[in-house]
């Protein structure tokens, strides 16, 4: 597909650099390293994420190692579905396409070289200014437009956030940070006509997990910069499921009402009203919610969800899985009050179960 071929341009892109910037440097011609760590663009993601980075120019291109991982193995599972391979195929594309407009990252961080390299981009005028892990670079592009583009590299997070900016006008932003389970990624265009964004929001490793939504949003999105504490959840919006269950019509769907009205301020009897028949499994508990940020989470059926009409609605479906009763909260999620929670939610629960 057209993206591994992107991903290839920014590989052979970033090798390219590092020769550039090693032999203006004096190194030895037969090695590849920024600041002391080596970079190899053939080599596995898996080998170039032990460790830390040593700065920003590697670091990023651990990130699109991955990222490249992520997105073949996605792309090789389309390919597999020919009805999917044209329009799901195309709809994958600003994925990869956004990072040409960051190949830069692959050399601001590096020393001597830098201008030059950039300058094989078609970029004139190059001139980068460096405070700590911040930086500044500023440019003429081909077309004569004056730009902008900021960086900041944070060590400790293996985190990075970075803006291109034309005539004062922000037209990219892009910020990932690495977390346990692998990194988490978001990117935003420029403002459209009605100040939107266009969002575009990732969660990927080297090997088994890769994940990408689209969402047009009103304003930018909260930062993600040296948040460690990020989960797997793109999907979280009505949106972004339907396009999800639309390109994977095999793919089913734990629910959990509590979690759809408070992370994604969805309504719970809409979501299953039109993602019924794909849900094999679902979660039981309630909440109570009131002003002035009042919340607790009680047994199911002294909260304000209508078990009635969940259980309704999954009968007109045919549901035939299970209803998983999950104690939750600081009095209920105690460990000596689990069972109590459990018999009380049981017992409302099987009134609307034969």
């Amino acid at each position: 597909m057209k993206g591994k071929k992107i991903f290839t341009v920014i590989r052979v892109f970033l090798t390219l650099v590092l020769v550039f910037s090693v032999t203006a440097c004096g190194g030895k011609k037969n090695e590849t390293k920024a600041a002391g760590g080596s970079i190899s663009s053939s080599g596995s993601s898996a080998q170039n994420s032990q460790g830390k980075a040593d700065n920003l120019t590697e670091a990023y291109s651990r990130y699109i190692e991955a990222k490249s991982s992520a997105y073949d193995r996605i792309s090789s599972k389309i390919d597999e579905h020919d009805e999917l391979a044209f329009s799901v195929g195309m709809s994958l594309l600003p994925v990869i396409m956004v990072d040409l407009s960051f190949i830069p990252l692959t050399v601001i961080g590096l020393g001597g070289g830098s201008e030059m390299a950039l300058g094989m981009l078609g970029l004139n005028g190059i001139k980068i200014e460096q405070n700590g892990s911040n930086y500044t670079m500023s440019y003429t592009t081909q077309e004569g437009s004056s730009a902008v583009q900021t960086c900041e590299y944070d060590p400790a997070t293996d985190s990075v956030k970075s803006s291109i900016r034309e005539y004062g006008k922000e037209l990219f932003s892009f910020e990932y940070v690495k977390t346990a389970g692998g990194y988490a990624a978001q990117y935003t265009t420029g403002k459209n006509d009605g100040n939107e964004y266009t969002l575009i929001r990732g969660f990927f490793n080297d090997s088994n997990i890769a994940g990408f939504g689209f969402e047009t949003v009103t304003g930018s999105p909260p930062s993600i910069f040296k948040n460690k504490n990020l989960d797997k959840n793109f999907v979280n919006s009505k949106e972004i499921l339907t396009q999800v269950t639309k390109a994977l019509p095999d793919m089913k769907l734990k629910l959990d009402p509590v979690g759809l009205e408070r992370n994604s301020h969805a309504d719970t009897y809409e979501i299953i009203s039109l993602f019924g028949d794909r849900v094999n499994h679902f979660h039981c508990k309630d909440i109570i919610r009131y002003k002035n940020n009042y919340e607790i989470e009680p047994p199911v059926g002294m909260g304000d969800i209508a078990w009635n009409r969940i259980i309704g609605m999954f009968y007109n479906f045919g549901y035939d899985a299970y209803l998983v009763i999950e104690p939750h909260g600081p009095v209920w999620g105690k460990p000596e009050k689990r069972a109590d929670y459990i018999q009380l939610s049981k017992k409302h629960l099987e009134q609307f179960i034969l």
